[in-house]
């Protein structure tokens, strides 16, 4: 390219520009087509235009051209994994031949493709070997990834104090700010929750296009709004404010011009609005059934709203339709639950002793889980009394024992109703 060309791409890119420095990038590209700045250019922008899936093609090419380049095999796995292609992110970063300080980075990559594959084991293999490297031992994105494992695991107590150090490492973030509500909602302190996902929505409310760092706090924020308002919709509605829970979701689908919704906001509209408008939210549900994308609780949430209104008949042909799902999304003794129900039609004796058998293993569940919460609330309650004004506890041990409490009444609670 000319110097004017040059400084003109420059220019663009340094103002934020990058689909134009593409279109013009890509007219010197089919003069000069393995060339490497222009290759390297062309990719660099796509990525930071969000067009992952062609950043990674380009990235490609470039450890084609340039194969003792570990840089450009480490962005080519960046771009695949931004881009959702976990599995060959997998496959690259495992059989890249790299150095130790790149093979630092190709680790991280890996355990979070692994992460998002649901490769639970795996990653927690890849973390461990993450920890005992000390390039990557203290890395932001190492404790990031061991929480949200933590958090994939059902370990939500340690999966919200990992977060919490990542965050003293990180400074305030959308992300780990949405991430640290999710957790107090698992933990079922709503109203921390609420407050972390208000937090975040107010920010982005706010979020006026004026300085460079301006803009930049509001791409940050923009990704998790939607989340936010989501999981300010499911708070809501399991504290049983249903009008304040449908307003939520509102403006979520006014943000997402009703038109482009993800499938987390399908579902979490089908449930909220279902009992105002069934007809349309089954619609949604069953849509989300076709989609590959469906969060995994939509079987269970249509299977569970048919049966509870009677509507035996389309739960056992959905059921059956769905049954390889089923297999795969549901725990087992909630697709041994459907089973039997939907085979109290047909064989009412034998659905009674898969019932029988299913509620036989619940007792010892339930002992259990009793006895874990009777411990914390004796915990909690052995402690000094406090002030009238106090209404928060303020020791970490408190803190500590507050929360140990809030497991135990959610685990305590979820087995019982399974039970029931």
């Amino acid at each position: 390219m000319s110097n004017s060309v040059t400084g003109q791409v420059y220019g663009i890119i340094r103002d934020g520009d990058y689909a134009n420095a593409i279109l013009i990038l890509q007219t010197k590209l089919g003069e000069f087509p393995r060339s490497r700045p222009l290759l390297s250019l062309i990719a660099y922008c796509c990525y930071h235009n969000q067009e992952f899936a062609r950043a990674a093609e380009f990235y490609e090419t470039l450890t084609e051209l340039h194969p003792k380049s570990e840089e450009y095999q480490v962005y080519y796995v960046q771009a695949l994994v931004k881009g959702g292609s976990h599995l060959d992110a997998s496959r690259v970063a495992s059989s890249a031949a790299v150095t130790s300080k790149s093979r630092s980075r190709m680790r991280l990559l890996q355990a979070h493709a692994e992460l998002e594959q649901g490769m639970l084991p795996a990653c927690a293999t890849t973390l461990s070997q993450c920890q005992e490297d000390p390039e990557t031992e203290a890395h932001p994105e190492t404790i990031v990834a061991l929480a949200t494992l933590d958090f994939r695991e059902g370990r939500y107590a340690k999966a919200l104090e990992t977060y919490k150090i990542a965050k003293q490492v990180m400074g305030d973030q959308p992300m780990l700010a949405y991430y640290i509500a999710l957790c107090h909602y698992q933990l079922s302190d709503y109203d921390a929750a609420l407050e972390g996902v208000d937090n975040i929505i107010e920010e982005g409310r706010e979020g006026q296009i004026g300085s460079h760092d301006d803009l930049h706090q509001q791409d940050q924020i923009e990704p998790f709004l939607a989340e936010a308002l989501n999981l300010k919709a499911a708070v809501l509605y399991t504290t049983k404010k249903f009008e304040a829970a449908k307003d939520s979701m509102k403006e979520l689908c006014e943000l997402q011009d009703n038109e482009n919704l993800d499938t987390l906001t399908i579902h979490n509209d089908a449930i909220i609005n279902i009992e105002e408008d069934p007809s349309i939210g089954i619609q949604k549900l069953e849509f989300l059934l076709s989609n590959q994308c469906m969060i995994p609780e939509t079987l269970s949430n249509l299977l569970t709203f048919y049966i509870s209104h009677g509507q035996d008949n389309l739960a056992g042909e959905t059921f059956e339709r769905n049954k390889h799902l089923a297999q795969e999304l549901l725990p087992p003794d909630a697709f041994a639950y459907f089973d039997a129900v939907m085979m109290s039609h047909t064989c009412p004796d034998d659905a009674f002793s898969m019932l029988e058998t299913q509620i036989s293993q619940y007792a010892p569940k339930l002992r259990s889980g009793k006895s874990d919460l009777s411990k914390a609330i004796k915990s909690v309650s052995a402690r000094p009394n406090k002030p009238a004004t106090s209404v928060r506890p303020n020791t970490a041990a408190e803190r500590k024992g507050h929360r140990a409490l809030a497991v135990a009444t959610k685990e305590f609670e979820a087995i019982l109703d399974r039970y029931i």
